[in-house]
């Protein structure tokens, strides 16, 4: 071999050599970095949790009363089915037979319905608890109906006069919860939905989760309450007589920096189906949403930035009469919500269901409904001021956000 080829190649195995060591030190480097950024991300994310707590609880008598945290409540995430759903029959079939139809121009009996006993007899098939199995084919889906609720009992009635009906008629498996928040602070009715989710899953296993006001009643009973084959959320409430049965969507005053300007929202909530993946997915609904507004808006932009889009392919069949009501001191607007809605996405995953506190302080079984109430604290004070300060509208989308003086006292 000729000495300047020999020289070529050696020089070329020290620099072959050279490259080989350079790029494992490299890897390596970038290896323990990633890992180092990578721990560092989960300690600052469980830091930044404490960050978004702004409730705080009294004290009570029963010593068994605790706040719950999710650190200690696995049997959500139970997949074992339920022993006692092991059908011998038929499939229940793709339409229900006897349905209705329109049912718009029903008396809704707003003004005087029935008694809860009246009811009861009229659906002698429903079990304790307000569960429904039908009896003579084997159903397509297992839904948990969760209905938050603080007052407002001539509202539950009519809604259970009116749906349950409905829901039996779909052949549905399904169980009523009324997730009924204690005391008079102001309400929360994202974290009693959040609870309603969590105690539902621990007490079945469900193919799907409804939200569903109170003040809301299903006008054709051919929108059926099945859980979507598709993966993607329902709004199933999107046409209400209160807006001319409009569609509406609207583009958001406040909004994360990933929605364009011009990008619209669908009206999202009233009645809403989502499964247990999509929901854990987007971690529930936000907690920190005291008072009226927003808590809905903030469940969507969570289930938006996951990739989902909401499907409703019913139309205009899925409509709705709402219940005429009068607003309540203790559902105050939440002038903050505008702000907060500025962080949906940023906060999502440091905040929802992985902070989700409250205390469970009662679980009766009644005819018509499964009952749990809960106490889900009150929120500290700077909060209340946050969200009762009226605002400018320079200052609506970015103001000094709670998380910034949380800890200030």
């Amino acid at each position: 071999m000729p000495l300047h080829l020999a020289s070529y190649i050696k020089r070329m195995k020290k620099i072959l050599w050279g490259f080989i060591i350079a790029s494992f030190f490299i890897v390596t480097y970038k290896t323990i970095k990633g890992n180092r950024d990578h721990i560092h991300s989960l300690i600052n994310s469980f830091k930044s949790k404490e960050d978004f707590i702004f409730d705080f609880f009294n004290q009570t008598e029963n010593a068994d009363t605790k706040v719950f945290s999710l650190d200690n409540f696995t049997l959500f995430l139970d997949d074992n089915p339920d022993k006692l759903e092991e059908y011998d029959l038929p499939l229940c079939p793709q339409k229900p037979p006897g349905l209705k139809g329109n049912l718009r121009r029903q008396d809704y009996l707003d003004l005087t319905p029935p008694p809860f006993e009246k009811i009861s007899i009229d659906n002698p098939r429903l079990s304790i608890g307000g569960r429904y199995t039908p009896k003579h084919c084997r159903p397509r889906y297992k839904l948990a109906i969760i209905i938050p609720l603080r007052g407002r009992i001539r509202q539950l009635q009519v809604l259970l006069a009116h749906m349950h009906p409905i829901w039996q008629g779909q052949q549905l498996d399904y169980t009523v919860y009324v997730m009924w928040q204690s005391g008079e602070h102001l309400f929360n009715k994202a974290k009693i939905m959040n609870a309603g989710f969590l105690e539902a899953s621990k007490d079945r296993k469900y193919d799907c989760y409804v939200f569903h006001d109170v003040d809301m009643l299903l006008e054709n009973d051919e929108c059926l309450y099945w859980c979507p084959t598709e993966d993607n959320p329902r709004s199933l409430s999107v046409y209400v007589d209160k807006f001319f049965y409009r569609y509406k969507s609207y583009t958001l005053k406040c909004r994360p920096s990933n929605i364009r300007r011009t990008q619209t929202v669908p009206y999202f909530g009233g009645v809403v189906m989502v499964t247990k993946s999509q929901f854990m997915s987007a971690n529930g609904f936000s907690n920190i949403y005291w008072g009226w507004g927003g808590e809905d808006n903030d469940l969507y932009l969570r289930l938006w930035n996951q990739g989902y889009q909401l499907h409703n392919p019913y139309g205009k069949s899925c409509s709705y009469h709402m219940i005429r009501h009068k607003k309540e001191k203790s559902n105050a607007e939440n002038k903050g919500h505008f702000a907060l809605m500025t962080h949906a996405i940023t906060r999502m995953k440091y905040e929802g269901l992985n902070t989700l506190r409250y205390k469970r302080l009662s679980t009766k079984r009644e005819p018509l409904f499964t009952n749990i109430t809960i106490d889900v604290g009150q929120p500290i004070k700077q909060y209340v001021d946050f969200m009762m300060y009226n605002v400018t509208d320079d200052e609506l989308c970015h103001r000094s956000m709670p998380w910034d003086f949380q800890h200030s006292n």
